[in-house]
């Protein structure tokens, strides 16, 4: 093979040649840019491919940019160098299940006051903050009972005669009866009729006809007790049955007018005669009325003037 023939083989197998590039609208001839040198290759020999890229943040609707926003401060530590961390939730109360026919009611009960101020007061603890002192479960306190005053009497009394009222004090009726004459009286005492016809029950409870008179009498009159017509009879009866002539006359005089008691003429006259018969010239003299009259008895003014005279020569007046 020639050298001309051997040439024409080499230009047949080479590549056709590139066409020139355009040209751009400036003139300008274009230059291709530059190809990036290969990455190189790893320590294991295999080579690296690119990463893909990564998508471009999306713009705003004005054109802007968008960016993250700043991260929250962390919050500030508390005063004893701890985290300050928000306080637990107060827990809710337990519901309480009422059945009320086939239906279920939940209904919300508050808890105790006790329960709730430990509730409210618990964060506070937690924090190490002193919390308020709370009363709970203090012992009711016991009071002491008043001490009545002493009556001024009292120490009258007590001045005037030191063993009678310690006597009265302890029960004994003759010492009652005489602290309710003195009280009465107003001797070396104060006056007091409540106190006096007070002490007067008290004897005539124990038995004593002084006393029973006494009372009987306040009630009739009204004498430091409210007036009782009817529980005057009753201890003028008591007193009359033990004796007692003041109590005898006055006892017929309240059966003869009807006084607390039913009207009877003849049982007033009964205890009439026993008192005039006792002496007294009161019922003496009406015991002589009672028989010139009639009234309760036979009449008999022979014996009615018998009794007047007995009257009079005891010094009885009529209107005295």
């Amino acid at each position: 093979m020639s050298d001309s023939e051997s040439g024409s083989d080499s230009e047949s197998d080479a590549p056709p040649p590139k066409p020139p590039p355009l040209a751009s609208d400036d003139g300008s001839d274009d230059e291709p840019p530059p190809s990036k040198p290969p990455p190189p290759a790893s320590d294991d020999g295999s080579d690296d491919e690119p990463s893909p890229a990564k998508p471009p943040p999306p713009t705003s609707d004005d054109g802007s940019d968008d960016e993250p926003p700043p991260a929250k401060p962390p919050p500030p530590a508390s005063d004893d160098g701890s985290d300050g961390e928000p306080p637990p939730a107060k827990p809710a109360p337990a519901p309480d299940t009422v059945l009320d026919s086939d239906e279920e009611v939940e209904l919300e009960v508050e808890p105790p006051p006790q329960q709730a101020a430990a509730a409210v007061l618990a964060p506070a603890a937690a924090m190490g903050v002193l919390a308020p002192f709370v009363f709970k479960d203090l012992p009711k306190p016991t009071l002491p009972k008043p001490v009545e005053p002493i009556p001024l009497w009292r120490w009258y009394v007590a001045r005037a005669d030191k063993q009678l009222l310690l006597d009265a004090d302890a029960g004994e009726e003759d010492a009652q009866y005489k602290l309710g004459q003195m009280l009465e009286a107003g001797v070396s005492v104060p006056l007091d009729l409540a106190e006096a016809a007070d002490w007067y029950r008290k004897a005539a409870e124990e038995g004593h006809k002084d006393a029973q008179y006494s009372f009987a009498l306040a009630l009739h009159l009204a004498k430091g007790v409210p007036r009782d017509e009817d529980l005057a009879v009753r201890w003028f009866r008591t007193a009359a049955q033990q004796g007692h002539v003041l109590a005898q006359h006055l006892l017929a005089l309240c059966l003869m007018h009807g006084w607390g008691a039913k009207w009877d003429e003849k049982d007033a006259n009964k205890w009439c005669r026993k008192a005039a018969e006792a002496g007294c010239a009161d019922a003496q003299f009406n015991l002589g009325t009672y028989l010139a009259s009639g009234r309760g008895c036979e009449k008999d003014e022979d014996e009615a003037k018998k009794w007047f005279e007995k009257a009079a020569a005891q010094g009885f007046a009529l209107g005295t």
